[in-house]
């Protein structure tokens, strides 16, 4: 398929967007939502459909005795609004100045469905609009929601398959659920049950929830804009799946019962974190599986006993990212060494002579952080690419002898802080899965595609093709199985690399990407590191892991001192 023509060499596509809202002033989140729409080349605001319908009478006494028990809910979100950025107030009067306004009365059916009179429909229709932004009304039906060319959207901030309801980000609080998830939807009659536009799942910010709630409105104030440049690049497959077929229970305000539940929580939640943090280190041991890592993706792994585990390192360091090749029968594994003091990063080689592994020696320690050592066979030499994102670039490195020596980087892709690169050619066309370190390096997968291995490389249209903390990272070598390409990647919504999941690639075009989760690898129970595991590299028939456990600080000389200096610093 041929590359389609840049933006700058074609006049884009012009996209017509209305708003429904309330008033001018747009809660930060909205503000921001319009905001990165109007920057995307060829999108204007043409249309503010503003709601004038009067509000419902006051509640009778009986009904807000009945609401008592939702006290402590109130007094709690009231404080938590105040003090929220997302929610502020922002005069968008200036920048929508011109946009022509109707002010619209719904007719209300049922307790909260909402209808545009036929007029409205028709005044609306007239405009040809692209689509209808959704910051007003409430559950609105019927044919205002065909009145744009891919109808209206509106966002639902929880994931929808098992939230429904209010309030937005606290239940997956209350209930452990490590991810908080979020929707852009085209909205149909039925409730709930709109076409996915673009869903997103963040880590659960269990210590707050005001700033769980912040971080989703943040991130998800980016996605209409992400959609529109699809749109304007030709590329429907998003306004053409089919609806949601949710049936999730419905939630409503928690109760005052709820609150104290919440609080409880919320307080033996902190403690724990808190010690964790004080007294346990993440320390990383790397292993070697005798197994294919096709044989992983049908088996999974075998138990710890059986895999060959390098030696551990000296006591202020640990080993992890391991990627390998083989020379004259000797299996070298490469793997960042990090300094637990310093933080900084190097590259290590470790040579398998016989049943027992050489220690560690640095091959690559170019003055900043360094991990991931991704390596690729091309122009009849190994070449190595680790992430270095704190240079803000992507280099390549060529190992010319043996004992491993580098010689001089090649920048292959410069000015983008690529975390945890993987790179591979199907057919005649070379993609890069990878990580931005400025934006969600944890959650959102970026991809890129180029005719060389070495760049110059093209975003994908559809980047960040994927936001979920789970599944987005990459955590080793994609590979071929039975036909199929697959594609290892970081899960760490509980902890940071807390698990592999393995995802299998659907669709891989320059204009469409798509991936099925097919596996999920956990951490070796008995092992070396029974609490995390984030890499899965394929070297021949034996696979390289890296297993995590939390090692208690206190005994170890070096992170006491550390965690003492921590302490001390924040009085």
């Amino acid at each position: 398929m041929p590359d389609r023509p840049s933006a700058t060499a074609i006049s884009l596509p012009k996209i017509r967007v209305g708003i429904m809202a309330r008033s001018l002033h747009f809660q930060r989140w909205q503000a921001d939502c319009i905001r990165h729409l109007t920057a995307v080349p060829g999108v204007s605001v043409e249309l503010l459909i503003m709601d004038e319908t009067p509000a419902l009478p006051k509640l009778p006494l009986l009904k807000k005795l009945k609401n008592v028990r939702y006290l402590w809910w109130k007094r709690f979100s009231k404080k938590v609004n105040r003090k929220s950025q997302q929610l502020k107030a922002v005069d968008l009067r200036d920048e929508l100045q011109g946009v022509k306004r109707m002010a619209c009365v719904v007719q209300r059916k049922g307790k909260f469905s909402q209808y545009f009179t036929e007029a409205d429909v028709q005044q609306i229709a007239a405009h040809e609009l692209d689509l209808v932004l959704r910051f007003g009304f409430n559950i609105i039906r019927g044919k205002v929601l065909e009145s744009a060319r891919y109808g209206v959207w509106s966002f639902h901030h929880a994931d929808e398959l098992k939230y429904r309801g209010l309030p937005a980000c606290f239940w997956e609080i209350y209930h452990g659920d490590p991810v908080t998830g979020a929707l852009l939807q085209r909205l149909t009659d039925r409730l709930d049950g709109g076409i996915p536009l673009q869903k997103g799942y963040l880590k659960t910010n269990f210590a707050s929830y005001r700033a769980n709630r912040e971080a989703l409105y943040a991130e998800s104030a980016q996605w209409p804009a992400q959609v529109v440049r699809e749109l304007q690049a030709g590329i429907t497959h998003r306004v053409d799946q089919p609806p949601s077929k949710t049936r999730a229970p419905i939630y409503r305000n928690p109760t005052n019962a709820q609150m104290l539940g919440f609080v409880l929580r919320q307080t033996l939640r902190k403690w724990r974190k808190a010690w964790r943090l004080l007294h346990y280190e993440p320390h990383w041991t790397v292993g070697v599986v005798p197994r294919s890592i096709q044989a992983i993706a049908e088996q999974g792994l075998p138990p710890a006993k059986d895999i060959q585990w390098l030696p551990e390192a000296p006591q202020r360091y640990y080993l992890a990212d391991p990627f390998g090749f083989w020379d004259d029968g000797q299996l070298h594994v490469l793997a960042e060494q990090l300094d637990y003091q310093s933080r900084e990063g190097i590259i290590t080689e470790s040579v398998r002579f016989g049943e027992t592994f050489s220690q560690p020696r640095p091959v690559l320690q170019p003055g900043h952080h360094l991990s991931y050592p991704f390596l690729i066979q091309q122009e009849g030499t190994q070449w190595v690419l680790p992430e270095a994102s704190q240079s803000g670039q992507l280099a390549a490195y060529p190992i010319n002898r043996i004992p491993t020596e580098v010689g001089e980087a090649r920048i292959v892709f410069p000015n983008f802080p690529a975390g945890d690169a993987s790179v591979l050619k199907v057919e005649d066309r070379w993609w890069m899965w990878a990580t931005d370190a400025r934006d969600g390096a944890n959650y959102k997968l970026h991809l890129f595609h180029s005719d060389s291995w070495d760049g110059p490389w093209r975003p994908h249209p559809g980047n960040p093709v994927k936001i979920d903390i789970r599944a987005s990272r990459p955590a080793g070598t994609p590979f071929w199985w039975q036909g199929d390409l697959y594609r290892p990647a970081q899960d760490s919504s509980e902890v940071y690399g807390g698990r592999v999941r393995l995802l299998k690639i659907n669709t891989l075009t320059p204009d469409h990407y798509e991936e099925t989760e097919v596996a999920r690898i956990d951490p070796l129970a008995g092992g070396p590191g029974p609490d995390g595991l984030h890499t899965l590299s394929a070297v021949g028939e034996v696979t390289l892991i890296d297993s995590m456990r939390y090692q208690w600080v206190w005994g170890n000389a070096s992170l006491r001192q550390q965690r003492l200096s921590w302490l001390l610093k924040r009085g």
